[in-house]
């Protein structure tokens, strides 16, 4: 598995990841697989749009400025970060380290936060899964409910521990006892910030959608069954997903990519149960909670501009039968890692992107 970028917000770096991963290939219809622009967004009632806007620490989130107008979108949903670099204080909000978030506050968009539920303080972990499972930093978790209702964000959606299932965290989950401490761990933190008054928060549980190919062609983690980090779909609002446009090697079409993608979200095969039908199995709605095209870097096999992954990414989402409930565009380009639709490197996938998800 390689590193494929990093997304810095306050203390907090969000390295994405890339596994290997493979499954047998399911059909898209031959419209959701065309390179022609799909219908525009005044016909997907029901997908709230929102995105990771580009930014810096000292940049108040101008979601429609920055992500918005450019796409000629209306988005209403950003993404954020709790601090996973200065221990638990910095994470739960009591010495005042979430005081960034009022941005968005004021802003009256709905907010998704991806919340690092093991901190680490000058770069040693302050916690463990196995702790977690056992209630031992429940406290923080009233803590932190208590701080983000205070700013007045008791309403967003959290992503605890995304991306537990690749080894880029401290809260990784990658066999069945990590996972069944998680799942364990995932039901405390709800549990307990459930218990906060005015806490209305919807929960995310949210590992990469390769996760869900059942690790067939993974050879790091063969055999990876997702299913055991399920917390259970009394604790769990959304299943999110992260899925970006790159490869798992060299040499790869977007027409390839593509069908490299879809098992993971729609595979039936045994052991490789997609996401989709996971999570109708539960009746949870689906999220994408990061996505977007992958410019090709050291280590990263980004397909570049691909509209195609553009429109099919569109046809999944709007498809009322596969219940996605709101998506958000990694609008993020640093050293490493460009995803930044809106920054002129992917001139062809913005024209979808607009065509697809504009105002019309």
């Amino acid at each position: 598995m390689q590193p494929k970028g990093a997304a810095k917000r306050k203390s907090l770096t969000s390295i994405r990841v890339c596994a290997l991963a493979c499954v047998g290939l399911l059909a898209l219809p031959a419209a959701a697989l065309s390179l022609a622009s799909t219908p525009a967004a005044a016909s997907t009632p029901g997908l709230v749009q929102g995105a990771i806007p580009n930014q810096t620490d000292d940049t108040p989130p101008y979601l429609q400025s920055l992500f918005g107008t450019p796409t000629d979108t209306t988005p209403t949903l950003g993404t954020d970060y709790l601090p996973s670099g200065s221990g638990w204080n910095g994470m739960d909000g009591l010495k005042g380290s979430l005081s960034y978030l009022a941005a968005w506050a004021k802003g009256g968009d709905q907010v998704a936060l991806g919340v690092p539920i093991i901190p680490s303080s000058l770069g040693v972990a302050v916690g463990t899964l196995q702790s977690g499972a056992t209630g031992a930093y429940n406290s923080y978790f009233t803590q932190l409910a208590k701080t983000l209702v205070a700013e007045g964000l008791g309403t967003a959606d959290l992503r605890l521990g995304w991306e537990f299932d690749n080894n880029a965290y401290a809260w990784k989950a990658q066999n069945a006892t990590a996972e069944g401490y998680f799942a364990a761990y995932f039901r405390n933190i709800v549990t307990t910030m459930r218990a906060v008054t005015g806490a209305h928060f919807k929960y995310v549980w949210d590992p990469d959608a390769y996760a869900f190919d059942g690790g067939l062609e993974d050879p790091v983690h063969p055999g990876y069954v997702v299913a055991d980090a399920w917390p259970g779909s009394a604790y769990v609002d959304y299943i999110g997903l992260d899925l970006y446009d790159e490869a798992p090697a060299s040499g790869y079409t977007p027409t390839k990519e593509w069908a490299w993608i879809l098992p993971q979200l729609t595979s039936t095969q045994p052991g490789a149960l997609g996401a989709q039908p996971f999570a109708s199995q539960y009746g949870v709605p689906l999220a994408f909670c990061e996505w977007g095209v992958a410019a090709p870097e050291l280590y990263v096999y980004g397909l570049g501009d691909d509209p195609l992954y553009i429109n099919n990414m569109y046809s999944f989402m709007t498809t009322s039968t596969n219940d996605v409930a709101w998506e958000s565009y990694f609008n993020i380009s640093e050293l490493g890692w460009n995803s930044q639709i809106t920054g002129g490197s992917f001139p062809k996938s913005l024209a979808a992107f607009k065509a697809d998800f504009g105002n019309g």
